[in-house]
Parts: structure tokens; sequence; C-alpha cells
């Protein structure tokens, strides 16, 4: 018998130009493989509007859709309700009355077997318990976490560190007010395992992101070897990593290797960004991130979960270098999977030799394909899943 889910989303996955919305296209593309019956209740931003009828097309081979105009409220206003309700600011920007409001007449119309909650911000929709099915809390990243290690100035560092204990109270409630708890790492797991209230932490299982092992790149010629940066600027540790690689990595590569761009995608660029720096504009299709024959870079210095846009260089057929914190999460080698650099001078230095040494290249597309196909496969993934709704509605273990 077929298990009917409700997903509950701080944004619609159409079109999966992010790695929140890869990776939540990527779960919703294997649980339709398996069988699952779903429909989505997801924000839509108004300047967003015109693309709705397209975008729930888009989506209807694989689930029904309600995109409800909503937007995020400023981090000021946040910030002011979240003083009132000890309620942590990035929690308080995301709960959206009009979702909740549409929440119950959904739940009545569309009667899930469980709800599958995607990301932390989104259980604002909600309410307090209890709820009338089981919920299922997946958590692409520890938030707690991500925030406290957030690279900052000084003066903010307090701020911070003070939104990751509002966040650690929330997720601490969650973990033992949920069903099910889905990290998608080991290290995230572990990290909630240990913030869980004692009696909870059997709730907490790792189930990781499924992903096709090869798509088709952008076959568009280009007139120099590129080095793309394919993370999306919306996210704030992409945004740091996107001016480390202008400021300081672009520097360095055209010393090394003047013949070499780095392609970031961009409204517009900056007159004083080093002349190697090629600015393209953000593309629709996510195929156009990743140009055939290119290297991925993706230089980041904060952040948990899996980073999407490796997997998808790799399925993409394109080498990567990375940090060491980008790769975190992922049982990767330097070397065999990737190559990784964690300054500017290394990272130059690693993408220069992909580009002098193309039979590396090849071994690490290729070995992360076969990371791909033995980590996260995607029929295994969506029976799996399957597994652990199954185990919320009756209470016992995947």
């Amino acid at each position: 018998m077929s298990v009917r889910v409700l997903i509950l989303a701080s944004k619609c996955p159409w079109p999966p130009l992010d790695g929140g919305r890869l990776a939540l296209w990527q779960t919703i593309q294997s649980l339709h493989q398996a069988g699952a019956i779903m429909h989505l209740l997801a924000p839509l931003h108004p300047a967003e509007q015109a693309q709705r009828s397209a975008w729930i097309d888009a989506m209807q081979p694989m689930l029904g859709a309600d995109l409800v105009p909503s937007t995020p409220k400023p981090w000021l206003l946040a910030a002011l309700q979240a003083l009132v309700t000890s309620r942590a600011t990035s929690l308080a920007r995301h709960a959206h009355p009009a979702l909740a409001h549409a929440l119950p007449g959904l739940i009545k119309r569309f009667r899930p077997d469980v709800i599958h909650v995607e990301c932390l911000q989104s259980m604002a929709m909600l309410g307090p318990p209890p709820w009338p099915v089981p919920v299922v809390l997946r958590l692409q990243n520890v938030e707690s976490q991500l925030w406290a290690d957030w690279p900052a100035p000084a003066w903010l560092r307090p701020l911070l560190r003070a939104e990751a204990r509002r966040l650690r109270l929330a997720e601490r409630r969650l973990l033992k007010q949920t069903a099910c708890n889905l990290a998608i790492t080991p290290v995230d797991a572990a990290q909630l395992q240990a913030l869980a209230a004692p009696g909870s932490e059997h709730r907490i299982h790792t189930w990781t992101v499924p992903f096709p092992a090869e798509l088709p790149a952008d076959n568009t010629e280009s007139p120099s070897l590129q080095i793309v940066l394919p993370g999306s600027r919306g996210w704030g540790p992409n945004q740091q990593a996107f001016d480390w690689a202008v400021r300081e990595l672009a520097p360095c590569l055209k010393q090394r290797a003047p013949e070499l761009r780095l392609t970031v995608f961009a409204p517009n660029g900056h007159a004083d960004w080093p002349s190697n720096v090629h600015v393209q504009p953000v593309p629709s299709d996510s195929a156009k991130l990743f140009p055939q024959d290119a290297i991925a870079a993706l230089p980041l210095f904060a952040g948990s979960g899996i980073r999407m846009r490796i997997l998808e260089s790799w399925a993409r057929g394109l080498p990567v270098v990375a940090t060491s914190v980008a790769a975190r999460g992922l049982s990767v080698r330097h070397g065999e999977h990737l190559l990784l650099a964690d300054n500017a001078a290394d990272f130059a230095a690693a993408i220069d030799r992909l580009v002098r040494e193309p039979t590396l290249a090849a071994s690490l597309i290729a070995a992360g394909r076969d990371y791909l196909r033995t980590h996260h496969d995607p029929t295994a993934l969506g029976q799996a899943l399957l597994q652990h709704y199954r185990a919320a509605q009756t209470g016992g273990t995947p």
C-alpha cells in the first residue's frame, strides 16, 4: 500500500538551483520512484508568482503542490520578535502565518499518513503538538552548530552564539516531539544525539541524500578552461566563499596560471574584481553551472550536512577542489575522490595540478561517480525512507 506523504518545505524545490532545493528535489524523485504519493506545501515569494503555474506543472509528474504567497520576515523584525518570545531569530523569520492557516485544510483534503518536514524552519507551519499524524523531521544541517561555527567579525560573534543557543533549545525540543529525525550525515547525527534529551536518542537516524551517478554537463563551448563556483550566493556560507574566491583565490590563480578564468554566477560584476574573474548570469537550468571540461571549486569555511554541489559536480563529470569544511560529512579522501585545500595558494595549486594532470582529473570523476553509486543510490534510499515513514507510523524502528 502506498504511503501518503505531506511535505512541508521552507521554499519550493523547483527549479533546483541551490543546494537545499536540490536535496529536496532529489528526495522527491527518489520517493516517487519508490511509489510514495506526495503533496507539497511551501511558500512562494511574490516575485516568483509569475512562475507559479509553470513550477507546479513541472513538479506535477512527481507530486501535487500548494505554493502559498509569503515572504520571510525582515531580519530586524524577526530579531525583535525573537527578543519578545525567546525564539531563535532564524525560526521567527520563517514563520509564515499564511502557510500555517492553509495546513489544516490541506491535511483534511490530502489525508497524509505522515508529514515530512524539510528543515527546522518549516516546523513553524505545524504549531505545537499534538499533531494529527506522525511527523518526520529531515535536517539538512545542524542549525545550531552552523551558527556557532559561522566565521564573523568579533562584534558579531556574541549575537551568533546567542542564536546558536536558542536554536539548540529548539532542536532539543523538536527531537523529542517528532516521531523520527533524519540527519543526512553520521557527523550531523552524532551532533544531534549529543544535544537530544534523554530518551529521544532512538528517534535520530542517518538518511543521506539520494543522487544519480551521472547527469549531463553543459556542452556549450568555452574559449578557455573554466574554474566554476557553482554554489548559490543566497546562503551565507556560500556568499562568504564567493567573496573569498574573488578576493583571494582569483589573484593567486592569475599569478600561477594566467590562462585560467574563474567563472562566477551573479547578476553583475564589480570594476575592482581581478581580470580573470568571468561573470555569467545566474541560469534557470542548474546544468549551466557545470560546463563540460571545467573544474568545480567549493571553498566553504562554515557549514554542516552535505554540499550538494560536490555530488552534482561528480554526476556532471567535473573534478572537484574543495576545502576540508566543504567535504565534511562525506567519506572521501584527498587525491582519490577530490583535492582538498584550505588556503588560496594551495587551492590555486590544486586547480593547476588538475589542469596539468588530466588523468588525475578523470580518476577523481570516476571515483566520485562510484561514491554516488555506493552511498547515494536513489532506489535504495527511496525504499529506506519509506521504512522510516512506516516505523514512524507504528512507533517501531526501521
